[in-house]
C-alpha cells in the first residue's frame, strides 16, 4: 500500500511538472492572484460599508430627559420589590444633558512657496458635519453620544421608617447605579 501512495504521489508530480511547463499556467497563477487580491480587496470595502451601518443605528439617540424617566421607572420597580418597602417613588438628578459627538469631513491643505524673500508656508483646514435624511429633514451624523452622569437620586417609601429597609434601598441603589450613598435620599412617604 505504501508503494501505491508513493507511486500515485510520482504520477501527481509528473503532471504537474508538465501543466506548468505549458503557456497557460502563467495566466492560471495571474489570474489566482488577482482573485485572492480582489477577495483581500473587498474585505477592505466591505468593512467600511459595516462601520457606517452601526455610526447610522447610533442617530436616534433618546435625549437625557426619557433616559432619567426611564431610569426612574426602572429604579422604582426595583426598590419597590425590596422587601418592607412598600408604596414608593424615585426622582434622579443629572449633572447635564446628553453629549453628542458628529461625524465630519475634514480637509487639510498645506503649501510651502520658496521665493526670492525667503520660504513662505499656508495651512489651511476645513471641516463640514455629514448630514442626512432624518424624520425632521436635514440631520448631523451623530457618530457617538454619551448620557450624562447621575448628580443624585431621592427615594420616597413608606417603609423608611426602618433603618434596615433604608440601609438595603440605598444599597441597592448604589450598586445599580455606580452611585456613592452620600448622592442617595431614602426618606418616609406620607
Amino acid at each position: 500500500m505504501g508503494q501505491q501512495i508513493v507511486q500515485k504521489t510520482d504520477d501527481l508530480r509528473e503532471k504537474l511538472k508538465s501543466f506548468t511547463q505549458k503557456k497557460g499556467a502563467g495566466l492560471l497563477l495571474v489570474l489566482g492572484l488577482v482573485g485572492i487580491l480582489l477577495i483581500f480587496l473587498s474585505d477592505l470595502i466591505g468593512g467600511n460599508t459595516t462601520t457606517k451601518t452601526e455610526v447610522r443605528a447610533t442617530s436616534g439617540v433618546q435625549d437625557s430627559t426619557q433616559y432619567a424617566k426611564e431610569l426612574e421607572a426602572q429604579l422604582t420597580d426595583l426598590v419597590g420589590n425590596i422587601q418592607g418597602v412598600g408604596r414608593t417613588r424615585v426622582m434622579l438628578t443629572l449633572e447635564a444633558g446628553t453629549a453628542y459627538d458628529y461625524v465630519a469631513d475634514e480637509k487639510s491643505t498645506s503649501s510651502v512657496n520658496a521665493g526670492v524673500n525667503g520660504e513662505t508656508s499656508q495651512k489651511s483646514h476645513e471641516s463640514e458635519y455629514v448630514l442626512i435624511d432624518g424624520k425632521d429633514g436635514r440631520e448631523a451624523l451623530v457618530a457617538n453620544y454619551t448620557m450624562p452622569e447621575i448628580r443624585g437620586v431621592v427615594v420616597l417609601c413608606e417603609g423608611a421608617d426602618d433603618i434596615a429597609t433604608v440601609k438595603r434601598v440605598t444599597d441597592a441603589v448604589s450598586v445599580v447605579l455606580s452611585l456613592s450613598t452620600n448622592r442617595i435620599c431614602v426618606t418616609k412617604m406620607t
